[in-house]
């Protein structure tokens, strides 16, 4: 994805419907199951996300294997300016190779 094409997204495309909290008409455990149901969907997103962090994380390690000087240095640089532990790191690239594992199955 080019940078241009970073312009192009729209984060505000993205809504969930949300019960309203002063509809006294509305069951609670209806309420409760949307408010539910919306969480979830958070949840997946933040479970999405993670996963694609972790293969972008490997696409530059690996990148750093194949033209960097192999000791790493360019990988644990870019971490660093994203501020970015080495370990919140392997734990993304191990949650994308476990989800690409499960995806290949």
């Amino acid at each position: 994805m080019t940078n241009a094409s970073l312009t192009n997204i729209d984060p505000t495309d993205f809504s969930l419907s949300l019960p309203d909290p002063h509809d006294e008409g509305l069951a609670e455990g209806q309420f409760l199951a949307e408010v539910d149901q919306a969480w979830q969907v958070c949840d997946r997103f933040d479970l999405q996300t993670d996963i694609w962090r972790g293969r972008i994380l490997r696409t530059v390690r690996d990148r750093e294997k194949t033209n960097g000087e192999g000791r790493g240095t360019g990988f644990l640089k870019w971490l660093q300016e994203r501020e970015i532990s080495k370990s919140q790191a392997y734990s993304w690239i191990q949650l994308a190779n476990s989800a690409d594992t499960l995806m290949a199955d």
